[in-house]
């Protein structure tokens, strides 16, 4: 299997964040029957049903339980009898700004109201769950929480409102929505 494009968290599941504009081979993936791509992160089932997903991992989307992000296909299950490796969320998903010192600002997503609540409280505390940026870059406070229909229309609005602000604050100012890297550190 090969990916190409960009990769900021990994999505193309070569083991870097290195954007490739011809394809490279994603690490471990030798034969699949389907594959499910995201915005910012990628899914394969194997022959044998076992999938296996990479790369931005902010709402638990990878499936292994967690929101770290992962640049190679470590996560491995087994899709159930109807054919389907996880359940759909078909409530309403959330999106919100995170405001960071210095005037910057992380755009993130949450799939459900209960998400939401453990995202803005890890985000907030910076502990192990929060977004590398804001772990990085202290949270001062988040606002702008919307209601979507569901999740597909949370991931619609928090692209559209992560270019928004990068066209408002510039590159440098905001970050979310797959684009995670480290702000740029000041001379």
């Amino acid at each position: 299997m090969k990916c190409w494009g960009e990769n900021y968290s990994g999505q193309l599941g070569d083991g870097t964040t290195t954007q490739r504009l011809t394809p490279v081979e994603v690490s471990g993936i030798t034969t699949t029957t389907s594959i499910a791509l995201g915005q910012w992160h990628s899914c394969a089932v194997l022959t044998g049903g076992k999938v296996k997903c990479w790369g931005y991992n902010n709402n638990g989307q990878l499936g292994d339980g967690t929101t770290t992000h992962v640049s190679t296909n470590t996560m491995t299950r087994r899709r159930n009898s109807s054919g389907s490796s996880r359940k759909k969320s078909s409530g309403p998903a959330y999106t919100y700004q995170a405001n960071l010192k210095g005037g910057k600002v992380y755009v993130g997503m949450a799939t459900s109201k209960p998400n939401l609540k453990k995202r803005i409280q890890t985000q907030l505390s910076g502990s192990k769950g929060a977004s590398s940026v804001c772990r990085n870059s202290k949270p001062i406070s988040v606002t702008r929480v919307y209601k979507h229909a569901n999740v597909e229309a949370a991931k619609k609005a928090e692209t559209k409102r992560y270019h928004s602000t990068k066209a408002k604050l510039g590159a440098n100012k905001v970050r979310g929505a797959g684009h995670t890297k480290a702000f740029p550190k000041k001379k």
